[in-house]
């Protein structure tokens, strides 16, 4: 027998866990296309 309150709540974790996780993924992704292109000129010099 399932605990679907239980479940739910598992269910809403992992969404929320989710959501952080791809919010965080576009932050870095930004964060290297504004990085990235700054190492590269300073290892042409």
């Amino acid at each position: 027998m399932f605990d679907l309150g239980a479940r739910q709540v598992s269910y809403d974790w992992w969404l929320n866990f989710t959501c952080c996780y791809m919010t965080l993924l576009l932050q870095y992704d930004k964060f290297t296309a504004s990085f990235f292109p700054l190492s590269q000129k300073l290892a042409a010099v």
